[in-house]
């Protein structure tokens, strides 16, 4: 009776206090310093409760932990526990109180709940601690915290807690499949798949197909309870490349009442063309053809396009037309990948025969169709034709070119100095492109390079934000056909807008002065750099000293010999 008159005064303290939180809690928690009760009891449970609706991170139940000196029973912890909703708080709660006095262990309810309020993250190390505590989990609730994990993307943890399972001598295989199932159902089906290979693994590819499911070791066979285990169960196989073993499993599935998906069939054909066993492909098609399923358009395709990249082309135009017979109409993906396949094998005049062909059948080739094209012309080296795509992609087809079009045909350009392909392919399509920082600088000096100044002006003019690259590559130009003061004036401009010379900047001025002869402007420049602390190069005193030469100035190349540090090495020979 005193124990609970005790706490009916403190409860009612605290009520006349009110419920503003840690001040009132923390006096209770003091007073039992002096004379502590054997459990924290309902009254306290309840200021404890009332604290969280106010401050639900806990700073007044932090109050109590850190001053409550006594013991804590199963029931108070399960209160709290029932109002937390914060998962870190939770878990502070639930370790403080197992330190407590008197207190052996938390119980099952009490392990279940601060799992619920975790919602997954961290949940590893409680249920190994569980597992350690003798405690076991139900298939249903460990999928829960498998599914809270996956839905805030932990799948690493997931991976981690099914490790610790299976290091046990005697875990649970249908809790483990049960994972896989979750994961897979989820749309995780790498996640999925990285148990199942753990699990391949430990039983050994062979004995994990071969074994029966009923001899006290984890099997393929152990997962198919239902249909949709076996449609799992042949994708999962095929990720792993056990296309043996996932043909078993299809044979035991047909053989049973069940039927496999179109997607399952899918699966074992893209897993064959992985492997480069086009027959087997191809001879999946006639299973299902012999259990009454057409195979869709996405199948067709699959290996329609897997025997275009290998090669043969015969075969992928010779299955189109019994894709067609069988009634299943080609889609834009089949054509590509058919256009692919005789460019791969550079057939371009046929591809594009075969795109006349495709435009008069009512499929509008897209911006992937023209750029396989464009791309085959291109490393054939016939710009000419790859440009002549290029316009009718954006006049006739109606795409809208994206980079992967233009980018490696304007580089090739480029490189190959098409100078007038260039010029006119900007004309047309200059106000499409999204040229970019690499591209600006390439065609300044690809301009630079073959004398076209005015073109290469213009690319730099029309820079919004130049960077030094750019003003670099215009500067060299302009030193190369001795405009020396223009090219001052860039450097000017650069200054103004904020940019810091680099060593090749004032190279490229210090090599224009000393090719007009104006070298006393050129060791001044040199003086500059060294005071703006950029250090010249070899390279920077080599063409110096070959201009002071140049000039007569014999003495004066041999002081700056002497000046250049050694790792700039000595330069040309006098």
């Amino acid at each position: 009776m005193l124990r609970a008159k005790s706490a009916f005064f403190r409860f009612a303290a605290f009520r006349s206090i009110g419920a503003n939180g840690s001040r009132s809690l923390a006096s209770v928690a003091q007073a039992q310093v002096a004379n502590p009760p054997e459990e924290l009891d309902e009254a306290v449970v309840g200021m404890i409760l009332e604290s969280l609706k106010e401050r639900p991170q806990g700073e007044a139940l932090d109050d109590v932990m850190q001053q409550w000196k006594g013991s804590v029973g199963h029931k108070a912890v399960n209160k709290v526990l029932e109002q937390v909703k914060d998962g870190s708080v939770a878990l502070r709660f639930f370790n403080w109180a197992s330190k407590q006095e008197v207190f052996s262990k938390h119980s099952f309810h009490s392990y279940r709940l601060l799992l619920q309020r975790l919602a997954g993250k961290g949940a590893r190390g409680v249920l190994q601690e569980m597992h350690d505590g003798g405690y076991t989990l139900k298939k249903k609730e460990y999928a829960s915290i498998v599914s809270g994990l996956l839905k805030e993307n932990h799948s690493e943890e997931v991976i981690g807690i099914v490790q610790d399972m299976t290091s046990s001598k005697n875990f649970n295989h249908s809790v483990v499949n049960h994972l896989i199932r979750t994961c897979y159902d989820m749309k995780k089906p790498e996640v999925a798949s990285k148990i199942f290979r753990m699990m391949v693994a430990q039983a050994g590819s062979q004995d994990a197909v071969s074994k029966a499911a009923d001899d006290g070791t984890w099997t393929v066979w152990s997962l198919l309870k239902k249909e949709s285990d076996y449609n799992m169960t042949i994708d999962l196989l095929c990720r792993e490349g056990l296309l043996e073993q996932a043909c078993n499993v299809l044979d035991k599935m047909l053989e049973g009442k069940y039927e496999a998906t179109t997607f399952t069939y899918g699966r074992l054909v893209d897993g064959f063309l992985r492997l480069s066993k086009f027959s087997e492909a191809l001879a999946v098609l006639d299973v299902m053809a012999e259990r009454g399923c057409i195979p869709p358009a996405i199948v067709y395709n699959q290996l329609i396009d897997g025997l275009c990249k290998a090669g043969k082309v015969e075969e992928a135009f010779e299955l189109s037309t019994t894709m067609v017979k069988n009634g299943c109409s080609p889609t834009l993906y089949t054509y590509n990948s058919l256009i692919n396949g005789l460019c791969l094998q550079g057939k371009t005049d046929e591809a594009r025969d075969f795109l006349q062909e495709m435009a008069d059948s009512g499929y509008n080739p897209d911006v992937v169709t023209y750029t396989v094209l464009i791309n085959s012309l291109r490393r054939d080296g016939n710009f000419k034709a790859a440009v002549d795509v290029f316009d009718e992609m954006v006049s006739k087809g109606g795409c809208v070119p994206d980079r992967a079009s233009y980018m490696p045909l304007l580089i090739g350009l480029c490189k190959e100095g098409c100078v007038q392909l260039v010029q006119e392919f900007l004309e047309k399509h200059r106000a499409r492109l999204d040229l970019g920082s690499f591209f600006h600088n390439l065609l300044i000096s690809t301009f630079s390079k073959h004398g076209k100044l005015d073109d290469a002006r213009k690319v730099f003019r029309e820079l919004a934000s130049p960077e030094l690259v750019h003003f670099n590559s215009f500067m060299s130009a302009l030193c190369q056909r001795k405009l020396i003061s223009e090219a001052f004036q860039v450097y000017e401009q650069l200054q103004k807008k904020g940019l810091v010379p680099d060593t090749y900047t004032y190279t490229i001025l210090i090599g224009g002065l000393c090719d007009v002869g104006r070298t006393d402007q050129a060791l001044s420049l040199k003086d500059t750099m060294i005071q703006n602390n950029c250090k010249p190069d070899s390279v920077t005193y080599g063409i110096l000293r070959a201009g002071l030469l140049k000039a007569g100035r014999r003495a004066d190349a041999e002081q700056l010999k002497a000046q250049m540090p050694a790792a700039a090495g000595a330069g040309p020979s006098s």
